[in-house]
């Protein structure tokens, strides 16, 4: 849940801040063929040994899940507390650092936030606009992500979906400073909107009829095998994963995504979060980091907005 209200970075390590159309480049996982799901080749001795490694995962994974959905989650204290990986120098060499060792767990628990991160704003205006006891809410303002401010109960569900992270995460603190209403009050009130309340399905059914997609996971090809399991544990279709080629250095293809993202844009799809491979550090390559962070930036005024994560790592 995203009732923590005072963001505080994780101690001892690094902060870990839902059909591509035809006529477009990228590929759903469906439509792939790397093993069992997709086009990139690999050594059978490696693969064997990575799956066998995956197995193992997943089963430690499953175990876990209900444990995982029935627990408070730090991730977005940590989160909160970005903007943006301030060295991006940094953030690339201990994303190859740890790139080995992150666990399955963790991506599953990167997707239930991001889908938390993208309803809760629809959960909470209509918890104002629904909830006599969020009646002292009915003039709250958000900051949009192409600039200004607009009260929350007046965004539209495109709107909604696509505020800025940071601005999703001090809702809820905001709110208590701004109206006097107490987290349990809040709480209470929101629940029976929340995504973990009704599911994704009731969601868009009542309250998100003019959102005819659901919101789409990108993720860079090179790791999208990894994250096929994560997506189904965590409630996303493989029809709403896009994958997204990369280049010989390991970015991803820019140009690829750009008509993935305006292709979003003109249908009104809400990106859950963007996934690059590990950075690559070899000498005389891009900073693929940065540019996903520019690019995300981009797309900002045209009111569309997501986290981007290196696997591993949260960004913001």
């Amino acid at each position: 849940m995203l009732w923590v209200a005072n963001p505080t970075p994780r101690a001892g390590g690094m902060p870990n801040p839902f059909l591509a159309p035809p006529d477009l480049t990228s590929t759903t996982l469906t439509q792939t063929a790397v093993g069992r799901h997709g086009g990139i080749s690999r050594n059978p001795e490696i693969s064997s040994a990575s799956d066998d490694r995956d197995h193992a995962a997943v089963s430690a994974l499953k175990s876990q899940l209900e444990q995982l959905r029935s627990t408070k989650s730090t991730h977005h204290a940590e989160l909160g507390s970005l903007s943006v990986w301030p060295d991006t120098a940094t953030a690339e060499t201990e994303a190859g650092d740890q790139r080995a060792n992150i666990p399955a767990m963790n991506r599953v628990q990167s997707l239930l936030e991001a889908i938390e991160v993208t309803y809760l704003p629809v959960s909470l205006a209509n918890a104002i606009c629904l909830d006599s006891g969020m009646v002292k809410a009915k003039g709250f303002e958000v900051a949009l992500v192409q600039g200004g401010l607009a009260k929350l109960v007046e965004l539209d569900n495109w709107s909604l979906m696509n505020l800025g992270v940071k601005e999703v995460l001090s809702l809820v603190e905001r709110l208590q400073q701004e109206t006097g209403l107490s987290v349990s009050e809040i709480q209470s009130s929101v629940e029976p909107y929340a995504i973990q309340t009704i599911g994704l399905a009731e969601m868009h059914r009542s309250y998100l009829r003019d959102i005819q997609e659901f919101p789409v996971l990108i993720v860079a090809q090179t790791c999208v095998q990894a994250w096929l399991e994560a997506a189904a544990l965590a409630g996303v279709g493989t029809r709403q994963i896009l994958a997204i080629n990369t280049l010989p250095d390991d970015s991803v293809n820019t140009d690829q995504l750009r008509d993935t993202m305006d292709d979003c844009v003109q249908k009104r799809r809400p990106i859950l979060q963007l996934v690059g491979d590990n950075v690559p550090i070899t000498a005389g390559a891009g900073d693929p980091l940065g540019q996903l962070l520019n690019l995300r930036n981009d797309y900002f005024s045209k009111g569309l907005a997501f986290p981007v994560k290196i696997d591993g790592l949260w960004i913001s």
